[in-house]
């Protein structure tokens, strides 16, 4: 069995104004990771490396003891379905903002005695492609019972799964507008859903993922 070790990364924060969530933390016999919109909670006995533990990491144990003690009798979502289910979904291209104009679209002379120009590197849009591709979550949304997700937070559910070859995940806890929790092989990953309106559902394509009770 392969420990889980290489998954954590997907699950570290990229944003420097939550610099504690941009590295795992240690607590107790578990490792955490979050983005602040997912999360993942794998018992030490299932990884390899050593992990250190944070007294500045966000209270992220609460978090949990809150999901786990509302547990429902588990939905049983098969791995190949989400699979099936996100390759329904379009990829488009990862940006990031432009450096050369730090996201303005627009370069000033240095005296700012000339209207400024548009930016060469980005055509004024403030953004660049990284190479990277991601799923379309802005046009393309996962539901998960009554529940919408960004489909590249549910590709993270799958990513874990077919570590070892893992055949289901378990949905044991969420409503529409609150936090979900799901098991995979004793890792337990906290998913937050994406708040929509009844009003604004015509805008996006909605993929449902199909479920059975066990």
């Amino acid at each position: 069995m392969k420990t889980y070790d290489e998954i954590i990364p997907e699950f570290l924060s990229d944003d420097d104004c939550r610099q504690a969530l941009m590295k795992p933390v240690l607590i107790e016999e578990h490792v955490f990771a979050s983005n602040g919109h997912i999360a993942i909670k794998i018992p030490v006995s299932k990884l390899l490396k050593t992990y250190e533990s944070n007294p500045n990491y966000p209270d992220i144990v609460s978090l949990y003891e809150k999901v786990e003690g509302l547990f429902q009798s588990p939905i049983i979502y098969k791995v190949e379905n989400i699979s099936e289910l996100l390759k329904q979904v379009p990829l488009t291209d990862v940006e990031t903002q432009c450096t050369n104009c730090q996201g303005t679209g627009s370069i000033w002379s240095k005296d700012d005695s000339k209207e400024p120009e548009t930016c060469k590197i980005c055509d004024g849009s403030g953004y660049v492609a990284t190479g990277k591709k991601e799923y379309d979550w802005q046009n393309h949304k996962i539901q998960i019972g009554l529940a919408y997700f960004n489909p590249n937070y549910v590709e993270k559910l799958l990513n874990v799964a077919t570590i070892n070859d893992i055949k289901e995940v378990k949905h044991v806890y969420g409503t529409p507008m609150s936090k979900h929790l799901f098991i995979i092989d004793d890792l337990e990953i906290i998913m937050m859903p994406i708040r929509l309106g009844i009003k604004e559902l015509p805008e996006y394509s909605v993929h449902k993922l199909t479920w059975r009770k066990r």
